[in-house]
């Protein structure tokens, strides 16, 4: 499960890393009903013509996401981005996530 995927850029491998990040850890609860995975409360891959502002607004979670697009990702918390930062500096995202967890005080999420 650890293993980066082969065949992919840089990326891409760390996006896949960051989705199964959660299926490592045991849950005591599961995940709210409109979250199709765990990994939805750290990270969410836009599809090709899905608008980010609108998955902002139907998202169910307040807690800061790392939102990867065609060309660049941000981070947002709630429904408000914060950070913009170049689609290869994904792996980056996940320090920005802690970062944000940290200095927020933001508690994580079910």
């Amino acid at each position: 499960m650890l293993k980066p995927p082969m065949g992919m850029d840089k990326a891409e491998q760390a996006l896949e890393i960051l989705r199964v990040l959660p299926s490592l850890f045991l849950f005591m609860s599961a995940p709210p009903k409109r979250v199709r995975e765990p990994s939805e409360a750290l990270v969410h891959a836009l599809e090709e013509k899905e608008d980010p502002d609108a998955y902002l607004k139907k998202r169910s979670l307040a807690c800061p996401v790392v939102i990867v697009c065609s060309s660049n990702c941000f981070l947002a918390v709630g429904g408000v981005p914060i950070t913009t930062f170049l689609k290869d500096k994904v792996d980056e995202g996940a320090l920005y996530l802690m970062a944000y967890y940290y200095t927020l005080h933001l508690t994580y999420p079910r």
